[in-house]
């Protein structure tokens, strides 16, 4: 019996398998014995570097009666849905490396009768042998029970029409009776709930596309002695009989009906009453078959409905021109009916992405609903990576038995669901958490920074959360990431490899691509400092590096070390090593890279190609030999070292250390004292510890072939897997309780729970009016914070002790006052304060321990205080009047200390005389003396003289002859006297002097005495002068003459010019008007715009014949505009080339109009003449020429049309406009991998053509 994992889990997985990753797999697999695990001696918690996911949903099953709902996939194993917390459960992780094969499940069978039991048909043909088993449970897939049927049939979850189905299937009547169909072995039986099986029927055995038979269907209405008597069987293939009926049991098969096609072969089938719905294709999918000779694009096919009643066919294809795969029947209405196409990309999905069709009828199939359009709408459930990209390869749906409004749909890249597809708009949510099912080819974790993984299909993410889902995946790229890597000096810098080579300085915020690569994919390494890449591409066996980012490579002198593995030493930023397992040398470089010499002595051969250096550690370097175990070597390979006790060890990594080790920490996937699994050491591999569990095997390493710890988090450890994600683990939590003692006395943090052997840090706080005092239970010492090792559960208390505390104070000035208050008071008590200033001070507020500006306040006692009452002198006013105010002056008035003697002084002006002191003041002396003993206000009295006082304005103009002035005279004493300077002709004033100032030509003077005022003159040297400035505008439009320094009154000419391709459009400033040439008079500065505006040019464009087609870009536009002339051909005919002003046969011109221009595009009718597309190309510079590129003959009918090509997650890889040019199989420059690519032609009459392209290269 094996064990599942019961509880959901986070996951990833991808569909990126190489020739060489099975290769290298598969060997290693067959030289290492099955073996089983013990029990683990330390719990882990498992998950997954969270992605969600990522690679092909085969199947969906649901229970009718229970609604129990599971999932199959090609390489991820099987999954149950857990509707209380909304995930997908993993079923098949304790598969072990020898059962990796399971992973790929072919069908999945439920119990009508009985819920909890279910059936995996699992076995991948490049996975141990092809071995293929039964697995049975009994409990809804918590645990298994196998039967291999290796020797009878094998599987091929991850083979062609893998989303047919189901081809396993449990009789409705008999819980014991199951059929099997088989790609290769005909039809089997078990008769003991799949225990043993026996052949039952071989009327059809292989099929030409090794899919044999395809479906298995029982009729329940047709029973006989607890039997099911009816059976239904698809079988795989074209042009004879492929849909089987028995009526005895499954004891003989016939042909079910003539009138049931043939040029199509079946995929599903469902059963509702006497009404069996089929799903047709021209191939098996989920793409078109590889081998072009058999003729399956998978591109075409119908929906028929067979009443098994009167035997009578109908065909109710939804929309022709398509796949059709899925079907599923409402189980509480059997005229409702969802269909779904697959390799059909000619759907806008979203408004983002083209992919599969979803229809649904209401009428038993008369009628179709399309319920997936580019109105709907993508619910990424927190999924961010997922925008853009479509539901394709949607060979399987399923009505919720619970809620059949609700439908789920496989998809290429996991499953979605509808709530309601009774909705005008739906909504397709991508409802994947719980399933990872992607190829993590490499990742890295950069310390102190983010975690990074290359996924094949799915690209991979930056993470700084690895359980929380990536908004996006990392681009730019194409497909998939096979190797990443940092700069263990340099943090920052980060480089990966894909179709390019991509380097960050950021830690993958964003990447830059290399200029150049020697190959795609393989592994990439970089020097510690960053500086210095190396790289071997895929399939190739020199490895390159680079010094300046990629921009160039040169050889490393290593060529005969195929995809090989480069790493950096972590310390020395010269050092970089590879390990060879052809022949088992370790060859080490000192320079660089430049150069490698084979190091002293060798680890051995045959070992995993990803060896380890060690980080902070130079020339540390582990190598893992597979059966030969481990080795290490700490002096660059002059020697080694073997690690006792690991008989095999398949990967090698590192991690964070553990507290107090010296050693980072050590995972392998290996063997050690007969046990299988996940290993970690923290003493150099002096001791292991088994960290996994016979639960969570997950078969292995994988295609990626690796295990790593976390840079940041020890304990935490990765392995890549076969196809479910990258797997992640946790080492055990500790609890650490804090207790304060007494619980007044204080608070305590740091309790919780702690990464077994982390270190914890309580730290005590005391409370006011407490000391901490020191540590107890499993802490000591009297530091507030204390490091704890948490090796197990461990409590600690922080103990506190009351305290008194003093309150000091302080006047200031200490003349100031007196501050009561200071003394001892017990921690926590308020004591009052009060400040209480002496005569002339006044109290301010308080400073230090205490604020605010009352005289009494209180303190809180949580420590010693010091408090400061500030004091300040009083200050009084003295205010000044003088009476009347032109009577004289007073001086003396401000601001003066309490008690303080202010003099105050009166002075008469001409013409008063000073009489005496009133308000605060008194007596007649014009000085006096007034104690401030307040605010105070005088006045001083003046009086004015008895008679009037006289004085004299003299005047002077200087020169005599400049001009004259008015004003001079005899006035009274305090008058205000008006003067005017006037200057003579030729002449200009330029201000006053002796008692009077500035330049204004009138002013005024008071008569205060006698006074002497000038007015200066200056004689006009020369006639004045005005400057004319002129602007264009827009200043490249023309230009503009007169501009110049001009006499006053003169008049200016002005002339506008326009540039080449300008008009003059008028003139403004100080100029109007629309004329060329105009004047100015010049009676002070002018400024003049002259405007111009872009001429006008017109194309005319006409087709001969008339009905031959259109063209584009026929109108007026402004001269020197560089203009698109486009030849659109009307369907059934042909451009053939341009005549008048242009000529050529592209259909596409570029000018630049500088005058009119006439055109004429000429057609020919192309009756009879026909597109001829090829289905494959190798775009690989080996072979036929003619197979380089996408070839279409008579390709010019394409003229006028649009082609896209996508690729199978719906992504667009190419689009043009017409066909002049073939198709490279590159997208954006970048060479795309083998395999199935789809387009659609969209001709100017809206019609479609839709289709698939392999690119297949020779090897």
């Amino acid at each position: 019996m094996k064990t599942g994992i019961t509880g959901a889990q986070h996951s990833r997985r991808v569909f990126w398998i190489t020739t060489i990753f099975k290769t290298l797999f598969v060997t290693f697999l067959f030289f290492i014995p099955p073996i089983e695990g013990r029990s683990q001696t330390e719990t882990y918690t498992w998950s997954n570097v969270s992605l969600g996911g990522g690679g092909f949903v085969s199947g969906i099953i649901s229970h009718k009666t229970s609604g129990d709902v599971y999932c199959r996939t090609d390489v991820g194993g099987a999954y149950r849905w857990n509707a209380t917390n909304s995930k997908w459960v993993p079923l098949l992780d304790w598969c072990s490396e020898d059962e990796v094969t399971y992973q790929g499940v072919e069908a999945i069978a439920l119990d009508p009768q009985d819920p909890n039991k279910v059936y995996v048909l699992a076995g991948t043909d490049y996975f141990n042998g092809g071995k293929t088993a039964i697995l049975r449970s009994s409990d809804k897939g918590n645990t298994f029970s196998i039967t291999d049927v290796t020797a009878s049939f094998k599987a091929h979850g991850n083979g062609i029409g893998r989303a047919n189905g189901e081809r396993l299937a449990v009789d409705p009547n008999n819980s014991n009776i199951l059929f099997c169909g088989t790609r290769r072995n005909g039809l089997w039986k078990s008769t003991n709930a799949g225990a043993t099986w026996t052949l039952a029927w071989d009327g059809v055995t292989a099929t030409p596309n090794d899919n044999g038979i395809c479906f298995v269907l029982f009729d329940p209405g047709n029973v006989s002695g607890g039997i099911t008597q009816t059976i239904y069987i698809g079988v795989s293939q074209y042009a004879s009989t492929n849909i089987y009926r028995s009526t005895d049991g499954g004891n003989t098969f016939s042909a079910l009906s003539s009138a049931l096609p043939t040029t199509y072969m079946p995929h599903r089938a469902a059963l509702s009453g006497n009404m069996l719905y089929i799903t047709y294709a021209n191939g098996s999918g989920p793409h078109g078959h590889w081998k072009t000779e058999l003729n399956e694009p998978s591109n075409d096919g119908q929906v028929w409905k067979f009443n098994t009643s009167t035997s009578t066919a109908t065909n109710i294809t939804p929309s022709t021109g398509k796949a059709y795969s899925g079907v599923s029947v409402d189980p509480a209405n059997s005229n409702r009916i969802v269909a779904s196409t697959t390799n059909a990309y000619g759907n806008n999905q979203f408004g983002t992405a083209y992919g599969d069709f979803i229809y649904l009828s209401t009428d038993g199939g008369n009628t179709w609903t399309l319920k997936l359009s580019s109105t709907s709408t993508m619910d990424t459930n927190g999924l961010g990576w997922i925008v853009g990209s479509s539901i394709h390869w949607a060979g399987s749906l399923d009505f919720d038995p619970l809620n059949t409004a609700r439908v789920r749909v496989i998809s290429g890249n996991g499953i979605f669901t509808c709530d309601n597809i009774n909705a005008a708009n739906t909504t397709w949510k991508f409802d994947v958490k719980g399933i990872e099912e992607t190829v993590v080819l490499d990742a890295t974790s950069i310390p102190g920074g983010n975690f990074i993984s290359a996924v094949g299909d799915v690209y991979g993410a930056v993470y700084s959360d690895i359980y929380t889902y990536p908004a996006k995946n990392i681009t730019p790229t194409v497909v998939c990431n096979s190797g990443v890597t940092y700069a263990a000096n340099n943090t920052n810098k980060v480089v990966r490899v894909a179709d390019k080579v991509y380097y960050s300085t950021n830690q993958g915020a964003t990447w830059t691509q290399s200029p150049s690569t020697n190959g795609t994919y393989g592994k990439v390494a970089l020097s510690a400092d960053g500086n210095t890449i190396l790289h071997c591409p895929s399939g190739g066996s020199t490895t390159y590096y680079s010094t300046d980012n990629g921009g160039t490579w040169t050889s490393t002198g290593v060529t005969d070390a195929k995809d090989a593995f480069p790493i950096a030493d972590l310390v020395n930023t010269s050092k970089f090593y590879l390990y060879n397992p052809s022949t088992g040398q370790l060859l080490v470089s000192t320079n660089k890279g430049v150069s490698f010499s084979a190091s002293a002595s060798n680890p051995g051969q045959w070992g995993s190609s990803v060896a380890r250096a060690v980080p902070g550690k130079e020339g540390h370097v582990w190598v893992a030999l597979n059966g030969s175990g481990l080795k290490y070597t700490t002096s660059n390979g002059t020697s080694w070292t073997t690690v006792p006790n690991v008989t095999y060890c398949a990967a090698v990594g590192f991690g964070k250390l553990a507290p107090a080790a010296t050693y980072p920490t050590i995972y392998i996937w290996g063997t050690i004292g007969g046990v299988r699994g996940l290993f970690r050491s923290i003493d150099q591999g002096a001791h292991w510890i088994r960290i996994n569990d016979d639960a969570h095997e997950w078969g292995g390493p994988g295609n990626g072939n690796f295990v790593m710890g976390d840079m940041n988090v020890y304990g935490r450890v990765y392995m890549s897997s076969v196809g479910r994600g990258l797997i992640a683990g946790e080492a055990p939590k500790y609890t650490l309780t804090t207790t304060a003692l007494p619980s007044a006395g204080g608070t305590v943090t740091g309790a919780g729970s702690y990464t077994a052997g982390s270190t914890a840090t309580p730290t005590a706080t005391p409370a006011v009016g407490y000391t901490f005092t020191g540590w107890s239970g499993d802490a000591t010492g009297t530091s507030a914070s204390v490091a704890v090792d948490m090796t197990k559960n461990k409590s600690v208390t922080a103990n506190f002790l009351a305290t008194n505390y003093t309150l000091v104070t302080t006047a200031s000035p200490a003349a100031g006052g007196t501050v009561s208050g200071a003394g001892p008071y017990a921690a926590g008590s308020t004591p009052t304060i009060t400040a209480t200033p002496a005569a002339g001070y006044a109290f301010t507020g308080w400073s230090g321990d205490a604020s605010g500006a009352a005289s009494s306040t209180t303190v809180t006692m949580n420590s010693s205080k010091s408090v400061t009452a500030n004091f300040q002198v009083i200050k009084y006013t003295l205010a000044t009047t003088a009476s009347p105010a032109g009577g004289g002056a007073v001086s003396g008035a401000g601001s003066y200390d309490a008690g303080s003697a202010a003099l105050l002084t009166a002075t008469p002006a001409t013409g008063y005389t000073f009489i005496g002191w009133s308000g605060d003041a008194t007596g007649n002396a014009s000085s006096v003396t007034i104690t401030m003993s307040g605010n105070k206000t005088v006045t001083a009295n003046f009086q004015a003289q008895s008679s009037a006082t006289k004085y004299t304005l003299a005047t002077i103009a200087s020169p005599s002859a400049g001009g004259n002035i008015s004003g001079a005279g005899t006035y009274d004493a305090g008058s205000v006297t008006a003067l005017t300077a006037t200057p003579a002709a030729g002449y200009t004033f330029i201000g006053w002097s002796g008692d009077a100032t500035g330049s204004a030509s009138s002013t005024t003077i008071t008569m205060s005495g006698d006074k002497t005022v000038t007015a200066n003159f200056q004689i006009q040297s020369s006639t004045t002068k005005y400057t004319l400035a002129t602007t264009a505008s827009p200043s490249e439009g023309g230009s503009v003459s007169g501009a110049g320094t001009y006499d006053a009154g003169s008049v200016a000419a002005l002339t506008a010019t326009p540039a080449a391709g300008y008009t003059f459009t008028g003139w403004s400033g100080d100029v109007t008007g629309t004329s060329a040439s105009t004047t100015v008079t010049m009676n002070s500065n002018k400024n003049v715009t002259a405007n111009f505006s872009i001429a006008e040019v017109t194309i005319t464009a006409t087709v001969v014949p008339a009905a031959g087609g259109s063209v584009t870009g026929a109108g007026e536009y402004p001269s020197g505009t560089t203009v698109i002339i486009e030849a659109l051909a009307a369907a059934g005919y042909n451009f053939i080339g341009w005549s008048g002003d242009i000529a050529g046969t592209a259909t596409s011109q570029t000018v630049t109009v500088s005058n009119d221009m006439v055109v004429q595009a000429n057609f020919e009718s192309t009756e009879g003449v026909a597109l001829k597309i090829p289905r494959l190309f190798s775009p690989d510079n080996h072979g036929d020429i003619s197979t380089e590129a996408w070839n279409i003959e008579n390709a010019y009918l394409l003229d006028g049309c649009e082609m896209v090509i996508y690729n199978r997650q719906g992504q667009k890889v190419y689009s043009s406009l017409g066909y002049a040019t073939p198709w490279d199989g590159t997208s954006n420059g970048k060479p795309l991998p083998d395999g199935a690519y789809f387009y659609i032609i969209r001709y100017p009459d809206n019609k479609k053509q839709a289709g698939s392209v392999t690119i297949a290269r020779l090897k």
